[in-house]
């Protein structure tokens, strides 16, 4: 898979740092300057607005930054209060947001929480960029059958990247996660797969998650959008130093 000339697959993890501003004019201000910095990906959280009309906020982003951006990856997210984000859970809302960053050319992936969606292929099937398909659990790790089979079903319902992001209690759920991840890719080698453990304790997943089949790991440049992430200047610096022992 490639977008912008960036091929999403085994290898070097892209980075990708979170935008979660709570208005349209600062989101655009902290992408555009996140648009100089040496990372691959920004995701703009749009869940974190706080205007009455959301999709206008989000088509106001759009149309501020149409072609300012550079080769930088641009995912666009709202994340659910289900899944540990700020956004409205109702279904008939998710879509309709879902729809409106669809139709604007800026964003180059759309996150989808499939467990929002009664009918997840119908929605994924009417949206025009790459769709990267979620799953979230911020309390606890399932175990390895239940993360195998979650990645396995997002691709089923239609998802170009699956994604997990689960929280671990000890250093076991941190291997649950590494092993789900290994069995997936094993099974869909040219599937794109995120797999994240959070917090201290899912540190390694964030940097060597790539030994194991994950493409893309999040990084912050200030506040981290979710628990244990590491400043991407850190980030870049451990996967250098990755690569020069490889």
């Amino acid at each position: 898979m490639e977008i912008k000339g960036r091929k999403i697959e085994n290898g070097r993890p892209l980075i990708c740092v979170s935008v979660a501003e709570n208005a349209a004019d600062a989101a655009v201000k902290k992408i555009l300057d996140l648009s100089q910095k040496p990372i691959e990906a920004i995701e703009v959280r749009a869940d974190h607005l706080k205007a009455v009309d959301i999709n206008s906020e989000i088509e106001k982003i759009s149309n501020e930054l149409s072609g300012k951006t550079g080769d930088k990856i641009i995912i666009f997210t709202y994340r659910t209060k289900a899944e540990g984000g700020l956004g409205d859970s109702e279904e008939e809302v998710y879509i309709k947001i879902l729809n409106t960053a669809s139709n604007l050319s800026f964003f180059d992936i759309v996150d989808v929480e499939g467990a929002r969606l009664c009918n997840p292929k119908q929605t994924i099937s009417s949206l025009k960029p790459a769709v990267l398909m979620s799953y979230h659990d911020f309390n606890k790790t399932p175990d390895t059958e239940f993360l195998t089979d979650k990645l396995k079903s997002m691709y089923e319902d239609g998802g170009d990247i699956a994604k997990i992001a689960v929280m671990p209690q000890n250093m076991r759920d941190v291997l649950r996660v590494f092993e789900a991840t290994l069995s997936v890719k094993e099974e869909y080698p040219d599937k794109p797969l995120i797999t994240i453990s959070m917090g201290k304790l899912g540190t390694s997943s964030r940097i060597f998650g790539e030994a194991f089949g994950s493409c893309l790991t999040f990084a912050t440049d200030g506040s981290e959008s979710a628990p244990g992430q590491i400043p991407y200047e850190k980030v870049r610096k451990l996967l250098d130093g990755i690569d020069e022992v490889l």
